[in-house]
Parts: C-alpha cells; structure tokens; sequence
C-alpha cells in the first residue's frame, strides 16, 4: 500500500475522534492494522495476472464456465475503480470481445501457459495453431511461455510456432 493510503487510514482514525495517546494505541493498533490490510488487499492497484477459479468464473464474451486451465485468458482494463479482470474461456472470446469493446483501456493481457498453466503475459506468448488442438471455443491455439515447448508441439503436430502479434492481427482463430 502506498504511503497516500496509509496516511488516509491515518486521516480516517484520527477524525473519528478516538484517542491516539499511548496508552490507548493497544486497542486501536489492531483496528488500524485491520483497515489498512483491508485497503492493502483491495487488488485495485496491483499489477499482474487475475486470480481464476476454473469451474466457477464465466467468460465474458461467450458466458460459459470456465472449464479449461490451458485456455483461460485474462484481459486487465482499466475501469471505474481501478485495474479490473475480464476473463475468457479461449482467445477467440478474448479477441472478439476486445475487438467489438474498442473503448476498452487495456492494461495487460494474459493466457495460461499449455505446459505448466502458469499465466504468461501474451505479449512475449509463443503459440501454436492446429486444428488438433481442442480448445472450448474452437479457437485451436495454444500459448506457450517457451519457444522450446512450442516448437515441440508444433512439430509434433505438423504446424509452426507464431508470436502474438502475428495471432492476434490474423483475428486470434
């Protein structure tokens, strides 16, 4: 938390009037380290990828679960109280939306590596195309945090290793 929010929890007690003396810090110590890990753990200014429940979270594009840990994909934006997560069930949502949401203020942009599911930032993405490859929405892309386990796949599979931005340009499908 920075040091503005911490001198506004600060503000915030000592107007309620209570009494910042020694001896009464023992029982407003704990109210204040309360609030201020209220407002620490509030998420609004953090960087970094989204917390998903796979199972529970609905894609934003299409409205199914989802179901997938592989093809799940996160776009951060900027909204009305700060950084807020739209996620998605396949890139093909994740590009649909945005594409239709031109107004959107896009901070980052997530997917989860096919490998180890760890979340990657698509910009540095390494995927693979294939129609043997079985996503929700039939988008047939899997990303990669490695260009070593793409080019496995890809081989694998008969096709080749592209960037994000050469997905996403040819409409992420």
């Amino acid at each position: 938390m920075g040091d503005r929010a911490a001198a506004d929890c600060i503000d915030c007690v000592q107007e309620t009037g209570l009494d910042m003396t020694a001896q009464s810090n023992r029982s407003v110590f704990p109210l204040l380290i309360s609030i201020i890990a209220l407002f620490g753990c509030s998420g609004s200014d953090s960087s970094g990828p989204p917390d998903v429940r796979v199972g529970q979270a609905i894609c934003k594009e299409c409205g199914m679960m989802l179901s997938d840990e592989r093809f799940v994909f996160a776009t951060m934006i900027q909204g009305d109280r700060g950084r807020e997560p739209l996620v998605f069930d396949d890139s093909i949502c994740q590009h649909n939306y945005e594409t239709q949401h031109t107004d959107l203020v896009i901070l980052e942009r997530w997917a989860r590596d096919y490998v180890s599911h760890d979340w990657i930032p698509e910009s540095t993405a390494y995927c693979v195309r294939s129609d043997q490859i079985k996503t929700p929405m039939a988008a047939h892309v899997a990303f990669f945090a490695t260009k070593a386990d793409a080019e496995s796949l890809a081989k694998e599979l008969g096709s080749e290793v592209i960037g994000f931005k050469e997905l996403w340009s040819s409409g992420a499908e």
